[in-house]
């Protein structure tokens, strides 16, 4: 579009010099005849005023149109800056996103890592304390068992010494009987 514009300008630009070219001439031409012809003279005059005016219109013009290339190439840089910008920007954001999906995706296989590790200690925790327990169960039972042992021990040691004990009080009873008979 830009190529078009400039060509469209750089055909107005050579109308235009052309016109002034054509324009000079007829001054030109005029003035040579303005001593011949004094009766065309004003007429002619006001010809060369018109273009004049169409020449100083053409020049304001042609001004006009360069100004107007000249912001709109302006205008064109900083549209180009921007998206250079925003191009970096997406870039960046687009690196950034890719960064977090993978501590992300890091994070989730640490929190796997750590989650599988936490049950294979609780694991071990369990199997440690049903192995402590049964031990403790183990040794309960023989310390019952021992003192029942003992207790039954005891126990037939105070009869056996009961019965001996009763057995001297009867002896002796007898034997103060029979001295008291």
């Amino acid at each position: 579009m830009h190529r078009l514009e400039s060509r469209s300008q750089s055909e107005q630009i050579e109308k235009l010099k052309k016109q002034v070219a054509e324009a000079e001439s007829l001054i030109t031409a005029s003035s040579s005849a303005v001593s011949s012809i004094e009766a065309t003279s004003s007429s002619r005059q006001a010809t060369i005023d018109q273009l004049t005016q169409e020449l100083e219109k053409a020049t304001s013009l042609a001004k006009d149109e360069e100004d107007k290339r000249t912001k709109a190439i302006s205008l064109l840089k900083t549209v180009r800056q921007k998206l250079v910008k925003a191009e970096k920007d997406k870039e960046d954001m687009t690196r950034d996103q890719s960064e977090y999906v993978a501590d992300r995706e890091a994070l989730k296989t640490e929190v796997g890592i750590a989650r599988a590790e936490a049950e294979r200690a609780r694991n071990e925790a369990k199997q440690e304390m049903e192995r402590l327990r049964v031990e403790k169960e183990k040794e309960l039972a023989g310390a019952r068992a021992q003192m029942e042992r003992e207790f039954t021990s005891a126990r037939e040691r105070l009869e056996k010494d009961m019965s001996t004990r009763r057995a001297q009080y009867e002896l002796d009873a007898i034997t103060t009987k029979v001295r008291l008979t």
